[in-house]
């Protein structure tokens, strides 16, 4: 349930920014992160993460739909109000300057 991201090259806002939003926000996740999937897949601990040091990008992920935590293989599955059934998933969103 994103409405929309800002990232800029200030804590403020106040630089350059980019900002990503949702036509609808109860159809978009969005996270944006330091370290990009192959960072991420490569490191087996946070401390082969945080001796990569700092990342030059920033990942940005927008998604139509997230299942919650859980697949039911090992321990209990997802609660029913959080998974994602099959079938096509359109979201819309703006990026602006």
């Amino acid at each position: 349930d994103s409405s929309w991201l800002v990232l800029s090259d200030r804590p403020d806002g106040a630089g350059t920014a980019l900002r990503i939003a949702a036509a609808d926000p109860t159809l978009l996740v969005m996270t944006a992160r330091p370290h990009g999937d192959e960072e991420l897949t490569r490191a087996t601990t946070l401390a082969e993460l945080a001796a990569c040091g700092p990342s030059t990008a920033t990942a940005v992920h927008v998604d139509a739909a997230v299942r919650g935590v859980g697949t039911g293989a090992c321990g209990p599955d997802t609660l029913p109000q959080y998974r994602v059934g099959p079938g096509v998933h359109r979201f819309a969103w703006t990026i602006s300057g």
